[in-house]
Parts: structure tokens; C-alpha cells; sequence
């Protein structure tokens, strides 16, 4: 089953949905809706809030140094940020840039292949249940190895460089670690705390239908940490030539 699903959302060229997501923050889970559309290559992604910040938007690109955002509010103009800049990252565990599906799957398949000999142990398929409308599997990855540990980077490194090698999660350093933001450089030889895998345990709901991830749910050591959904989820389809050009006529930059 996860290779079904791996194969098949690898295989989606274009992606529209609405993600409802809740993370926790500060101790508290926050909520956010928003409309997303994907093109995976060239990368170029827009989203739309709905909720909180109904009617802010961002625009991005691939080569492009920083995301167009129209803050739908104060200051009431257009601004352009880097999609890793503190400003961009505050309040949110990931970024602009892990739209869609790939981050997951990234963090699913480096997880199988190093525990492939204890999967049979770790991951169960859990039963079934419909979520906005779709009928699902559901397959839980239990990883009784998470640990937090001490890190000592050899040489010099970006914070978000050591979190997209080792597939982890940047919101738990940086709560391990007082100081740090999204743009900050590790310097060699300087201990900190990180969390050896992503997460101790994850339940994904995935489409039997379309073989694509519909809920994904993750715990920490306290509970439940982040929890996405996904609805109204369109897989392929077909976009305007300048559908992501801030001049596009359905949005508002």
C-alpha cells in the first residue's frame, strides 16, 4: 500500500486542494485553511488563505530568490520575502516550498529504507474510514527508536539544510534549542538537541481510489503534533499559460 501511494503521487504533475491544517504551537493547536495549486516541475505553487487570514496570497516560483505575498490587510501592498525567512517560517512548522505531498513522501520513504528489516513491526494497516467523502486506508508507522540526541554538525551548516537532509522536523529544534529561526547557521563543533527521525508516530488515511494521501496525522511524545487534511483534491489538471503570474486574473497581487 505505501508503495502504491508512493508511485502514484510521484507520478502527479499538477495539484489543486484545500488543506486544512492544524500544528501546534506555543503548546496550543493552531488552525489554518488555504487553497493550493501545485505544478511539481517546473516547482511553482500559489495558496490562498481562507482561514484565519481569509484572502492572503502567495505566489512562488522556482528560481525565483523569494515569494510574492499579497497580505489581503496591513500594509496593504505587495511584499516579497525569502520562503525560509524567519518572517515566512513564524508560527508555521513548514514552508511554501513543502506544498503538496512530496515532503511526506520524502520523510515516509527515508524512514522505510532505514528501518526496512523492523517494518514489519512498525507499520499496520489500521482499518478504514471515509474522510471528505473518500474512502481510505488507513496505515499507521509506529517508530519506537525517535529519541532526541545530541548533534555536533563537523563543519558549518543552515539549520533548514541539516533539517532536509535527515528528514527531520524544524519546529522540535528549534524548540529544543533556544536562539534558533529558520535562517540560522550551525556552526561546526557547537552541540545541540535534534530528534533522531521525524516524528515517534504518524497515521496516514491514504485514497483507495487515487492511492494519495487524504489525512496525515503526527505525534510527538506529547500527542497529537500536526494533523493535515486534505478535500476537494484535484489530481492533473490543466492550467492557464500564466497561471502563476501575480497578473493572473483570479488573483488580486
Amino acid at each position: 500500500m505505501a508503495e502504491e501511494m508512493f508511485t502514484a503521487s510521484r507520478q502527479i504533475k499538477t495539484l489543486t486542494y484545500v488543506m486544512n491544517k492544524e500544528e501546534r504551537i506555543d503548546g496550543k493547536m493552531v488552525r489554518q485553511e488555504s487553497f493550493v495549486k501545485l505544478q511539481r516541475q517546473p516547482f511553482q505553487v500559489y495558496a490562498k488563505q481562507l482561514f484565519p487570514n481569509e484572502g492572503l496570497e502567495i505566489l512562488y516560483k522556482e528560481g525565483d530568490r523569494t515569494a510574492l505575498i499579497n497580505p489581503s490587510g496591513f500594509p496593504w501592498f505587495n511584499v516579497r520575502l525569502e520562503p525560509i525567512s524567519p518572517r515566512m517560517t513564524k508560527d508555521q512548522h513548514h514552508t511554501i516550498l513543502d506544498s503538496g505531498f512530496d515532503c511526506f513522501l520524502d520523510v515516509l520513504e527515508s524512514l522505510f529504507e532505514k528501518y526496512d528489516s523492523e517494518l514489519d513491526r512498525m507499520v499496520q494497516v489500521a482499518g478504514n474510514e471515509i474522510v471528505n467523502g473518500q474512502d481510505c486506508w488507513i496505515l499507521e508507522f509506529n517508530n519506537p527508536n525517535f529519541a532526541f540526541i545530541q548533534y555536533i554538525p563537523e563543519t558549518s551548516i543552515m539549520l533548514m539544510d541539516l533539517v532536509s537532509q535527515r528528514k527531520i522536523n524544524r519546529e522540535m529544534i528549534q524548540r529544543k534549542n533556544e536562539g534558533l529561526d529558520s535562517s540560522s547557521k550551525l556552526k561546526a563543533g557547537e552541540p545541540l538537541t535534534i530528534p533522531n527521525d521525524y516524528s515517534p508516530r504518524m497515521i496516514l488515511s491514504i485514497d483507495k481510489l487515487n492511492k494519495t494521501p487524504m489525512r496525515i496525522r503526527v505525534y510527538d511524545q506529547e500527542g497529537l503534533y500536526q494533523n493535515y487534511e486534505f478535500k476537494d483534491v484535484q489530481i492533473d489538471p490543466q492550467f492557464a499559460f500564466n497561471e502563476f503570474e501575480p497578473s493572473y486574473v483570479e488573483y488580486d497581487f
